[in-house]
């Protein structure tokens, strides 16, 4: 992780909901819009990650992401991996769980709790 401060907070326009990345105990939370424009900020954080141990990333407060942020934790789950360690989705929201589902990931990114595998 960087040495950004502990809370990163992004609005691209006026009214958009803000874009923020917290360090928080055990882990990171995610929360407002993953698009092309806050993947960047995301990424900084996620990659390379821990210097030990798995990642946790709450992505509950996560309302929208697309395939820019998409990239980002595959790219973080990648790294990790390559490591023996874990990307860990937290809680997805809506958002997130459907972007999932969408890209066949269900069942092949650590999520907790467990997202049902589309029949």
């Amino acid at each position: 992780m960087s040495d950004l401060p502990i809370d990163i907070f992004a609005a691209m326009d006026t009214g958009d909901p803000p874009f923020r990345v917290e360090r928080a105990p055990g882990g990171i939370v995610v929360a407002g819009e993953v698009d092309a424009h806050t993947a960047a900020l995301l990424r900084e954080e996620l990659i390379p990650g821990p210097p030990d141990g798995d990642l946790r990333v709450d992505v509950s407060q996560v309302t929208f992401i697309d395939s820019s942020g998409l990239r980002v934790l595959l790219e973080a789950h990648q790294a990790l991996q390559r490591d023996v360690r874990r990307l860990i989705l937290v809680a997805p929201s809506r958002a997130v769980a459907r972007v999932l589902a969408a890209a066949g990931l269900v069942g092949r990114v650590h999520v907790e709790p467990p997202l049902d595998t589309p029949s």
